[in-house]
């Protein structure tokens, strides 16, 4: 299997003094409101939960939600609230045994997303109509036994020395 990383330059562009971690144990919901551009890492140790659920809300009742089920082993990435851009949902087949890891990195008009370490990644536009930081909420059916998270905001990507 090949497995695609972001390219080295994108660790140049966070801001070292917004890094934030956080560790959740047995929670179900966990909120986080963060400007772009930003980064995310995550990882969720399932325990006895079987779906997650990341939205990524914008406001104006836009959203893109990222979800998985973990019996099935399948992603979806659904985009079906934005008002403008591409809509609908893709799903893929992802497997999990017991901890699912994603890193994210959102612009005001862009999305890529690593699922676990690489196996997958999506890179995707968005153009949400309103100017508001977006809110990422992770929820899961019953409690999660981990949820670990490291966000960060990023310099602008600039092709100018």
């Amino acid at each position: 299997h090949l497995y695609s990383q972001p390219v080295e330059e994108m660790k140049s562009l966070r801001l070292a003094e917004t890094i934030r971690r956080f560790t959740s144990y047995q929670g179900q919901s966990y909120q986080i409101s963060m400007p772009a551009p930003c980064e995310l890492d995550l990882n969720l140790l399932f325990g006895q939960a079987n779906n997650f659920c990341l939205t990524i809300d914008y406001g104006n009742q836009e959203a893109l939600i990222l979800s998985y089920d973990k019996a099935e082993q399948v992603f979806t990435i659904d985009r079906t609230s934005m008002v403008l851009g591409g809509k609908g949902k893709r799903q893929f087949k992802l497997p999990v045994a017991e901890d699912l890891t994603l890193q994210l990195f959102l612009d005001k008009g862009s999305l890529e997303v690593f699922f676990q370490g690489g196996y997958e990644a999506a890179s995707m536009l968005l153009y949400p109509t309103g100017e508001t930081a977006p809110t990422f909420s992770i929820t899961t059916d019953v409690p999660w036994h981990t949820l670990s998270l490291g966000i960060c905001q990023l310099n602008h990507i600039s092709f100018h020395n």
